[in-house]
């Protein structure tokens, strides 16, 4: 990790900041940033996961305040460690806000909601544009979970200057909130669509293999998915499903008694999880990526969509999906894959019985125009384009206050 300066004085240099750097799961947030050609990266976050998630030109701003290593077992350390977190997070905006000075900061850039009501004071004694973008927990759960965020949300639309969403619905739900329409638009998360492999399966009428990637919790629909599979597989029979999915161990339990209950234990493999690594790769060994997305009973949800969708199409793999949130402007139905109401496990039984006799003509189709699709739209270094551009105007407006 840097704590450097860059030495280029000629990029505008922007202040990040996360609750924690960065879970492997958010490494969308990683692509946008590191695609960024005239932007300065400083990082600020008070806890950093070890993973690839670096970029050597960004710069990183590490509390000088640390746990104990030593003895963890012991009483005394386990005391210690949690004074020494409650006077980091007391510390850390006030360190940070001098570093940011120190970098020559030009404009704060907030990752969630709750981190931008966290930093509005920092931004506020900087004199710096804040933006804040949302990207799914913090549209509707947070609030609905935890009254206090509500009056919180309204001092955040008050103060932010500008709020990123990943689509149109992002941008309706906050518009619900109080939002003014001039302060918040629209930056779609990328790939890296040009390292992408992508290939156009073969495929039989008659055959199917189906693949899920995501998360172990509600929101994500594995038990729509499973329900609808069995309920296809029995007019489909010569049909896979795999699930990587890391998460609450009792969820896949209850997801496995369902397979074993329907005797498709030959059927249906659970997997932990995918490197990112090797994430494309993986994809290529499957026809159809499957992913109905639904509301959580808490009210969570994608907010956008899930950026895994996009990874899929563009490895040349046509998506089964929901109209929730976002995805209907990721997956084209009828185009680059087929959509269904959530919680319809019927409708999406249909779905995937339609993509089992489907022939290798009409599935090249869709293989075409979902990488084409992801070509044109999601590419990280547009989305990384689209939003320097955000950011030079949000600082010209704010030079003119």
């Amino acid at each position: 990790m840097s704590s450097r300066r860059a030495s280029s004085d000629k990029q505008l240099c922007a202040l990040q900041i996360f609750h924690q750097y960065l879970d492997p799961s958010e490494n969308w947030v990683y692509r946008l940033l590191s695609h960024c050609t005239r932007t300065r990266m400083v990082i600020g976050a008070e806890t950093y996961l070890h993973n690839d998630l670096y970029d050597p030109r960004f710069t990183y701003i590490l509390s000088p305040i640390h746990p104990l290593s030593v003895h963890p077992g012991s009483p005394m350390v386990q005391w210690l460690n949690r004074y020494i977190k409650k006077l980091r997070g007391v510390t850390y905006p006030w360190f940070l806000e001098q570093q940011a000075r120190h970098q020559g900061c030009k404009l704060i850039h907030s990752h969630f909601a709750n981190v931008g009501w966290y930093s509005l004071p920092i931004a506020k004694r900087l004199h710096l544009p804040h933006v804040v973008s949302f990207y799914g927990l913090d549209y509707e759960w947070l609030p609905f979970t935890q009254p206090e965020w509500r009056p919180r949300y309204q001092d955040l639309i008050d103060q932010a200057d500008l709020f990123i969403c990943e689509g149109e619905h992002g941008i309706g739900l906050l518009r619900a909130m109080g939002c003014p329409e001039e302060k918040a638009t629209v930056v779609h998360l990328g790939v890296e669509v040009e390292t992408i492999p992508w290939q156009i399966r073969k495929k039989q009428a008659g055959e199917l293999h189906l693949l899920q990637i995501a998360r172990l919790i509600e929101k994500k629909g594995h038990i729509d998915t499973v329900r609808a599979f069995l309920k296809a597989l029995q007019h489909c029979p010569n049909m896979t499903l795999t699930i990587a999915a890391p998460g609450s161990e009792k969820r896949r339990q209850r997801l496995d008694a369902v397979v074993r209950r329907a005797g498709a234990e030959d059927a249906v493999t659970f997997l932990d999880w995918v490197d990112f690594a090797t994430l494309h790769q993986f994809m290529l060994r499957y026809q159809v990526f499957i992913h109905p997305s639904r509301h959580a009973s808490d009210r969570d949800c994608e907010g956008g969509a899930p950026v895994v969708l996009i990874d899929a199409e563009a490895t040349g793999m046509p998506v089964i999906a929901t109209d929730h949130c976002d995805i209907p402007e990721v997956v084209v139905n009828d185009r680059t894959g087929l959509l269904t109401p959530e919680r319809d496990v019927d409708q999406l039984a249909a779905s995937i019985e339609r993509f089992y006799w489907m022939d290798q003509d009409e599935y090249r189709t869709f293989c075409e125009q979902a990488r084409r699709h992801v070509e044109e739209e999601y590419s990280a270094a547009r989305s990384a384009e689209r939003l320097e551009m955000v950011y030079a105007s949000l600082i010209e407006q704010y030079i003119r206050r």
